[in-house]
């Protein structure tokens, strides 16, 4: 199958044994610390059962990116130890995954008559392709390869698109540490593109602070769940298509992105 290219759109948990008050107290002092020392103060607040920690203002590249102000010279966030660049240029960041696409329909929650299991038709044979995808967060520009293999060729394929389809700005690229990621047939096109990409590299095991992962649930909540397609094709069509039509103010939902600054960031585009 032709490959298909389109371009569209932490928390620190709270130990049960204290109480909200205590570990209040405790970034409080902390806090206290810090000031003493001449360090940046760090807010903290309690929703539910979690106690968060912002850093300062403009300390994160996602809050700057979120406020348009990403540049190269945040690298030396990533790395204290890279040079800038000279001159400084206009950043973006990006969140990156792999998610499978089968023919055989995703299982999940769906309506049928009382007394009566739900019944959907399957191909007997499952067959699967790899849909690669990179947002840019906030605005939801993205490019999106779906491929008939899972390899570093086609991780690299998809770099270099990114690449040529945003030349002009330092990408900031974030993404998980599968094999296809760290290995070491990617330092090649990694070296020769020092000057525009940056990897950032998530913690293990943590999906949940990966945002493409949230619009993969919604993909599979909107086209392949409890869905049969004719033939693989088709369902990586209907995907695609899903992906080029997806509302912007969808995207800023499941952003978490507030209204008022769903309305500036329009503006902005």
């Amino acid at each position: 199958m032709p490959q298909l290219d389109t371009r569209t759109v932490g928390p620190l948990r709270g130990n049960l044994s204290w109480s909200p008050h205590a570990l209040l107290e405790s970034m409080a002092s902390v806090t206290e610390a810090q000031n003493q020392d001449g360090a940046q103060p760090v807010e903290a607040y309690f929703t539910g059962s979690r106690i968060y920690r912002q850093a300062p203002a403009g300390r994160g590249t996602k809050k700057k990116a979120h406020a348009g102000q990403l540049t190269s010279d945040d690298v030396t966030v990533i790395d204290p130890g890279i040079v800038p660049l000279s001159p400084c240029k206009e950043a973006i960041l990006i969140y990156f995954d792999e998610t499978e696409i089968h023919w055989c329909p995703d299982k999940g929650k769906g309506y049928q008559l009382i007394h009566h299991q739900l019944e959907i038709q399957t191909p007997g044979t499952d067959e699967v392709r790899y849909l690669k995808g990179g947002v840019v967060y906030p605005t939801g520009e993205g490019l999106y390869h779906v491929t008939a293999r899972k390899r570093t060729m086609e991780v690299e394929n998809w770099l270099s698109s990114l690449c040529e389809m945003f030349s002009t700005s330092f990408i900031f690229l974030v993404w998980d540490n599968a094999t296809t990621h760290t290995t070491e047939m990617l330092h090649p096109f990694f070296e020769a593109h020092l000057s525009q990409i940056k990897t950032v590299f998530l913690p293990t095991y943590s999906p949940w602070l990966n945002k493409i992962e949230r619009l993969w649930r919604q993909m599979r909540s909107d086209i392949t769940r409890n869905s049969f397609f004719e033939s693989i094709q088709a369902i990586c069509q209907a995907v695609v298509h899903w992906l080029e039509q997806f509302p912007f103010a969808r995207f800023m939902s499941l952003m978490s992105i507030e209204k008022e600054e769903q309305i500036f960031i329009e503006a902005c585009l």
